[in-house]
């Protein structure tokens, strides 16, 4: 992945005194994705890894992500991914 890229994936959106308003989603494409959910779960793991999430923003997901059913699990993906 180029510096470019990196440099957007990582980018936040801060107000004055640098706190962190909110993160630029890294994007998550899961159409013609086979649609159970560890294929689900192993793309997002991908995204986030190649995005250089911290430990903690990971297990934040992950432990999110497989705390309920199927839906469950997409909503938490798409509030944690820009989902196409």
């Amino acid at each position: 992945m180029s510096k470019k890229i990196e440099d957007q994936i990582k980018k936040r959106v801060t107000d004055w005194s640098g706190v962190v308003l909110r993160e630029i989603k890294p994007a998550l494409k899961l159409i013609g994705t086979d649609g159970n959910a560890f294929a689900i779960l192993g793309k997002a793991f991908r995204a986030a890894r190649e995005a250089g999430w911290s430990r903690e923003r990971f297990e934040e997901f992950k432990t999110r992500a497989t705390s309920g059913n199927y839906d469950h699990l997409l909503a938490v993906t798409q509030e944690f991914f820009d989902v196409q």
